[in-house]
């Protein structure tokens, strides 16, 4: 049985006059421990108020979920949760990254000499050491991000909540953090990651959840995920040049062309080979992009 479950949610909002949103319907999914799992959709989606449900912020109108067996808004369940969310809300910004640490550990639970080697172990793995004792606010964005992930593992939580980590960092910091994330999951953490960055997503997701209008369209591994590929164009290229016969007719068939390559749909694949006989193709690929196909079928769901 999965680690994190979640069973049949809803969420509904009032908004302006007599109006209501719905914000999640009956989603309902899984994720295990050691895997990260990534909610993808387009703003609105519901991603953002699914998360904060999990964490304990939000209550669902209906619907349950549990982590080890453990029931949301309980202090077991609690004890189990960290969760950084977009704009680093939860560093104090008049205080250190040690001193931020120490705090959030005591907070949490922590004897004061056990959040002081945390504290310090931290550091050590944010790579923050030689800003240990900078004041947070004069602190770069990506050593903010660092920071804020450090605050939500002090307390070695097995559940982590990651609303858009990532958002405005340098390449530098994204490396340590993506590394980071990625550790935490060999480690047999349960990570839920929300990020609009297709490139942070292919590096860490092993599942992907697809939240569209409130609604859970697909939960599946990344790979299958991306095999969804059956209309995304090939790229062709070719040796030689384009005689203006070619030319006309791959333009009728609204292939498009630069210099000697093409850009061919899948459905005209074999009508373009034909076409550029006996022309010798040096190569055809067909590659997948996860925001081309996210994008795809983000599209899809909503026209069901």
């Amino acid at each position: 049985m999965s680690d994190l479950v979640i069973s049949h949610v809803t969420k509904i909002y009032q908004g302006k006059g007599a109006g209501r949103i719905r914000a999640l319907d009956n989603v309902s999914l899984s994720a295990a421990c050691g895997k990260i799992t990534a909610f993808l959709g387009l703003n609105g989606a519901g991603k953002t108020t699914l998360i904060k449900i999990v964490a304990g912020l939000v209550l669902a109108d209906e619907g349950q979920i549990s982590f080890n067996g453990m029931n949301v808004g309980t202090a077991a369940y609690t004890a189990q949760v960290g969760a950084v969310f977009e704009g680093n809300r939860n560093i104090y910004w008049r205080l250190t990254p040690r001193e931020n640490l120490e705090y959030f550990g005591v907070l949490r639970g922590l004897a004061i000499g056990v959040a002081k080697r945390r504290a310090g172990e931290l550091i050590d793995k944010l790579q923050l050491s030689a800003q240990r004792d900078t004041i947070a606010a004069k602190l770069s964005r990506g050593m903010q991000q660092r920071l804020a992930i450090g605050l939500a593992l002090v307390h070695r939580p097995s559940l982590l909540l990651l609303d858009e980590p990532t958002l405005g960092v340098d390449v530098e910091n994204l490396m340590v953090l993506v590394g980071m994330i990625r550790g935490l999951a060999q480690e047999g953490v349960c990570v839920i990651l929300t990020s609009h960055q297709m490139d942070v997503v292919d590096q860490l997701a092993d599942r992907i959840a697809l939240v569209s209008n409130g609604r859970l369209m697909a939960l599946e591994e990344r790979g299958l995920f991306m095999q969804h590929s059956e209309s995304m164009p090939y790229t062709l290229r070719f040796q030689g040049a384009l005689d203006e016969v070619r030319a006309e007719l791959l333009l009728a068939l609204g292939v498009a062309c630069s210099g000697s390559e093409l850009l061919c749909p899948p459905g005209l694949l074999y009508e373009v080979l034909r076409v550029l006989e006996p022309m010798k193709v040096e190569s055809l690929t067909n590659q997948l992009d996860l925001g081309r196909v996210f994008l795809q079928r983000i599209k899809e769901a909503e026209t069901c």
